[in-house]
């Protein structure tokens, strides 16, 4: 995963290599020191990363493999 800030915010996932628990520690640091750029309070900026991990997560759950197969190729064919 690597998150890239400008205009929009990106995140870009690969296949995971770790350990899931780990990968997610990882990717919350960095989604807190993104957030710390905008949001000084620290109780918003946590808000603000359980938020975002939610939606991430009901995302992902709505997704069909058809879905999932569908942005792997699309991802693929942006890299060609």
């Amino acid at each position: 995963y690597q998150i890239s800030d400008g205009s929009k915010l990106h995140l870009m996932v690969s296949t995971q290599t770790t350990p899931v628990k780990s990968t997610n520690n990882a990717f919350t640091n960095e989604l807190r020191l993104l957030a710390s750029k905008w949001i000084e309070n620290p109780n918003e900026r946590e808000a603000f990363v359980i938020a975002f991990q939610t939606e991430m997560k009901n995302t992902v759950d709505r997704l069909s493999l058809d879905d999932i197969e569908k942005l792997c190729a699309d991802r693929l064919n942006q890299t060609v």
